[in-house]
């Protein structure tokens, strides 16, 4: 890459000088020693373990990465929780039960997260398909009553 400077850009060699002196000073810095943690839950939601692993300066660092980590996977577990109410929360679920009855204001992290999911349908090669949770729940009702009919005795 060349930059060409006329000599009349007498501001914009000043600052290219400034960049440079400031990138030779910074890369005189020593660099900051960083340690490797790792912590789970099980208690965030999704119903799935959540890891954590980054890189910080300190233990205490970390432990407060994690904690807002696991506050927001919360958070999120509770507005796209399809099945169960919040309090205070206006969820997929209050959006399907409120389908075709009322308008519902909803966080706009409900609305990112589905012009995300469009978004990747296709790059994914439409196996992204947020769609398919109404064919799960018909499978998952007739294997609920089934395995309620095999416990009952009956072929299910």
């Amino acid at each position: 890459m060349y930059v060409i400077i006329s000599r009349g850009d007498t501001m914009i060699k000043k600052a290219l000088l400034f960049v440079m002196i400031l990138s030779v000073l910074t890369a005189c810095q020593k660099p900051a020693t960083l340690t490797k943690f790792s912590n789970q839950t099980i208690e965030a939601g999704f119903d799935t373990i959540i890891t954590l692993i980054g890189y910080t300066k300190n233990k205490s660092d970390f432990d407060a990465y994690f904690e807002t980590a696991k506050k927001e996977f919360t958070r999120y577990n509770a507005l796209f929780d399809r099945y169960k109410d919040y309090p205070d929360v206006v969820n997929i679920k209050t959006i399907n039960d409120n389908a075709g009855i009322a308008p519902v204001v909803v966080d706009p992290s409900i609305i990112d997260m589905l012009l995300l999911a469009k978004e990747w349908y296709v790059p994914s090669g439409k196996t992204f398909n947020i769609t398919m949770g109404a064919v799960f729940e018909v499978w998952h009702n007739y294997r609920t009553n089934g395995m309620a009919d095999n416990g009952n005795g009956m072929g299910g």
